[in-house]
């Protein structure tokens, strides 16, 4: 299960960069509202500092998060990559002598296909491709 902890977290964090990625137009909206009223109506400043801080907040935060969502998946792969070298290593060794790999294919195994398998940009992949449906659906909305 701890070879999956990582790929789960990621999860949570690509959920939160997504929400701060659409966050972000909303706050740029009403920043943008706010410079335009301020000129004519004399609002407040400190609201738009408030917009400002939030504005930069939200893109620092979603920038941060995005970089750690990578991390957790590079390290979910990393994770992945060894427990299926473990269960290939496993298995020939346990292979009969008439069936038995020899040690170079038993390497090449354990060297280059776990790696294609798991490596981290297809995870990260898979990810973004099972969040496309929620980015549409939101993005569509927000045009209106």
């Amino acid at each position: 299960m701890a070879c999956w902890r990582p790929l789960f977290g990621s999860v949570v964090v690509y959920t939160a960069c997504n929400l701060l990625r659409n966050v972000q137009p909303i706050a740029l909206q009403a920043f943008i509202d706010f410079l335009q009223s301020s000129e004519s109506e004399g609002l407040n400043s400190g609201y738009g500092y408030a917009l400002a801080f939030g504005l930069a907040s939200s893109v620092a935060t979603y920038w941060c998060s995005i970089e750690f969502f990578w991390y957790l998946a590079a390290r979910g792969a990393n994770n992945v990559r060894t427990a299926l070298t473990h269960a290939v290593y496993a298995a020939g060794l346990q292979l009969p002598d008439s069936k038995r790999y020899s040690a170079g294919q038993l390497s090449n195994m354990m060297a280059t296909d776990c790696s294609k398998a798991t490596d981290y940009f297809i995870i990260a992949a898979v990810q973004q491709v099972l969040f496309a449906p929620f980015n549409l659906i939101v993005s569509k909305y927000m045009l209106r």
